[in-house]
């Protein structure tokens, strides 16, 4: 995820950032498999309950008790990233 905010703010606020190097983001959407993205809008916090994802997030997170609040917000930026590519290359 921080390659794809690091985008976002650099398509953004170019006056921000000189340089960006990104290391695992997606410049488009060909290469997911068919239905990814739309799937992900149907994911609910209780898919991914007992997860090795939910398990890390439960024994790290200041406030595991927030893990819908994660899973919303990553549904949150997957939207944001794709509007932002589709923006980006027009």
């Amino acid at each position: 995820m921080g390659s794809g905010i690091a985008l976002q703010i650099a398509v953004q606020h170019p006056n921000l950032v000189r340089k960006l190097v990104l290391a695992s983001v997606a410049y488009n959407t060909d290469g997911l498999h068919p239905g990814l993205l739309q799937g992900l809008e149907g994911l609910q916090p209780e898919h991914l309950a007992g997860s090795p994802f939910q398990e890390e997030y439960a024994g790290t997170a200041p406030n595991p008790e927030d893990w819908s609040t994660l899973i919303a917000t990553v549904k949150q930026l997957n939207r944001n990233v794709r509007r932002m590519i589709e923006e980006f290359l027009g």
